[in-house]
């Protein structure tokens, strides 16, 4: 795994948990649990970082409003 990621990618989904879930089994680990931050504007946004064996760095974001 290279030091610098070669390129990173941000996909947004519904629900953080399921993706993890359905990435752990087919062996994609993620380099720690879900974060989770309170943004200015009312939504909770969480995220999570993979990395492929070629040293592509993937992002998932799920954000939600608080009502």
């Amino acid at each position: 795994i290279p030091a610098e990621p070669l390129f990173r990618s941000c996909l947004y989904v519904d629900s953080i948990q399921e993706w993890v879930q359905e990435l752990d089994k087919h062996g994609v680990k993620p380099f720690m649990e879900p974060q989770e931050a309170l943004l200015g504007d009312g939504v909770t946004c969480y995220w999570v970082y993979f990395m492929d064996p070629e040293g592509m760095l993937f992002e998932l974001q799920e954000k939600k409003l608080n009502i």
